[in-house]
């Protein structure tokens, strides 16, 4: 039998990592099953527990590195987005709208580097947008619409220069729309209404001529 030595595998592998995890773990199960005392092996009930948490990590891992989509519409999901979502370093869309997630968006989904699409409408959260939103420059829509999202839009989202669509209506958000906005040369759809977004013309939505485009905002 040949034995690894985590040490020698380099930490920006993580994927290597994550199995000699779970290698290691069911080594240390079938040691202890294999204890030359009698009082100190470990019973076939803890066993098979502890085979079945290793079953899980595993395919959690798998998950996390092949999901693309994440659809759950008007499911009546409860509760919070985990802060693991971030984990998922493959997902291209999240589509949770119709549900009952509340608390704030998590940062980490600023880890989601890939994502395109983005939708969490008709749900309970709050809290503000953050500038964790604007690293993910592959975005192509965002949809935040019927939540109680307050604060402004960051500056940055002017950065996300494949946004298509951006869909905000009928939160709390306030302040100005920013100028960055006029950045986003393919913007076709950037809905505001019922929140007390100012419209400042000097912060100027445009087309490709710079001509402002008021067509886009509804």
């Amino acid at each position: 039998m040949d034995v690894a030595d985590a040490n020698l595998v380099p930490p920006t592998d993580n994927h290597v990592m994550k199995k000699l995890d779970c290698v290691a773990s069911i080594m240390k199960v079938a040691l202890d099953c294999c204890a030359e005392s009698p009082a100190r092996r470990t019973n076939m009930k803890d066993v098979v527990g502890k085979l079945q948490k290793i079953r899980i990590q595993l395919l959690a891992w798998n998950l996390s590195t092949s999901l693309r989509n994440f659809y759950a519409n008007n499911y009546k999901i409860k509760g919070r987005i985990p802060n693991d979502v971030g984990n998922l370093s493959s997902l291209l869309d999240i589509d949770l709208p119709g549900n009952n997630l509340v608390g704030l968006i998590p940062t980490s989904i600023g880890n989601l580097r890939d994502l395109q699409r983005f939708n969490l409408s008709s749900n309970k959260f709050t809290g503000f947008i953050g500038d964790l939103i604007c690293k993910l420059q592959h975005l192509g829509d965002i949809y935040l619409g019927q939540n109680q999202i307050s604060g402004s839009l960051p500056n940055c989202l002017g950065n996300i220069t494949s946004l298509r669509e951006i869909h905000l209506g009928s939160n709390k958000l306030s302040s100005n729309i920013p100028p960055s906005l006029g950045n986003l040369q393919d913007l076709v759809v950037l809905h505001l209404s019922s929140n007390n977004m100012v419209r400042n013309w000097k912060s100027k939505v445009c087309n490709k001529d710079g001509s402002i485009d008021e067509s886009i905002l509804k």
